[in-house]
């Protein structure tokens, strides 16, 4: 799937739901992300980078070109969108298969 985002991401060393937690807590970001996913997120220790804020146009990713170039990416098919903002930003989940087992 083709998305759009400004600026590379890299996750740091910092897990999926320590991710999701600053957003929501620090932040005062609703990223109206189910509970149960930032359980599955905290119990598996997803990595940071796995987790990735994206647009789907190029149009919606436009207004935040002032923080870096817009960049047009190829995310893995296996890709879920579990959380989204109310500027047309949703925070994707790459490569979900790799994490998830039978009882998620």
């Amino acid at each position: 799937m083709k998305v759009y985002r400004v600026g590379e991401w890299s996750g740091g060393s910092y897990t999926a739901s320590e991710i999701v937690e600053y957003e929501i807590r620090e932040l005062g970001n609703s990223l109206n992300i189910e509970p149960s996913t930032v359980n599955v997120l905290a119990r598996h220790k997803v990595a940071g980078k796995d987790l990735l804020w994206v647009c789907l146009t190029r149009e919606a990713v436009a207004r935040y070109a002032r923080y870096g170039e817009v960049i047009e990416l190829e995310i893995p098919n296996d890709s879920m969108i579990i959380g989204w903002d109310d500027d047309g930003g949703y925070l994707v989940w790459l490569g979900i298969n790799k994490w998830l087992g039978p009882d998620d």
